[in-house]
């Protein structure tokens, strides 16, 4: 989430918190695909505006489709939980 930070948006609390962000930021810069599942970001109470730039908000069964897709093919998938 691109609204993530303490005390203000974007500072972190301890060296290293937002390391996930600035890695989806570089990954999605250098022409990388980040799917998030729109039923996910709902159960945590976040907003499609929430995402950091570039990053794809889908349907839980396209997210699924997806990474069948991108497996057959031989990607390197990373789902993580609650990042």
């Amino acid at each position: 989430m691109a609204t993530r930070g303490f005390p203000t948006t974007g500072d972190a609390g301890f060296p290293g918190e937002l390391n996930a962000n600035g890695a989806i930021e570089t990954f999605v810069a250098e022409g990388g695909t980040v799917y998030c599942c729109r039923f996910g970001m709902a159960l945590h109470g976040l907003r499609e505006e929430d995402l950091i730039a570039g990053v794809v908000p889908t349907h839980p069964l396209d997210v699924q489709d997806a990474v069948i897709y991108y497996a057959r093919k031989g990607a390197i998938i990373n789902s993580t939980y609650n990042l």
